[in-house]
């Protein structure tokens, strides 16, 4: 009778210790608005800076993610890479 008794024991230990964690993370991490609120107008900037070039590098990234698709098709060896070259040009 000590087997079933173990199990549920656990569970409703695992189960608190899970609920505790979430909790304290709900009431100690702020929103994103909070934290933006908090930073000093100097990191406000260097943040919607940062988010515009995060957008710029968004069609980089595409562009590359083109080139390792094509590159899978291909019969050729894993480290024969090609195609990057194009890319270079491209944002040069």
């Amino acid at each position: 009778m000590s087997g079933p008794s173990k199990l549920v024991k656990s569970f409703v230990w695992s189960t608190g210790i899970i609920g505790l964690g979430v909790l304290l993370m709900k009431y100690t991490v702020p929103t994103e608005s909070q934290l933006r609120d908090s930073m000093s107008p100097e990191l406000k900037r260097a943040a919607q800076s940062a988010e515009r070039d995060g957008s710029a590098n968004a069609d980089a990234n595409a562009r590359i993610l083109e080139i390792i698709k094509e590159n899978a098709k291909s019969d050729r060896p894993v480290w024969d890479v090609r195609g990057f070259e194009k890319l270079d040009k491209k944002q040069s």
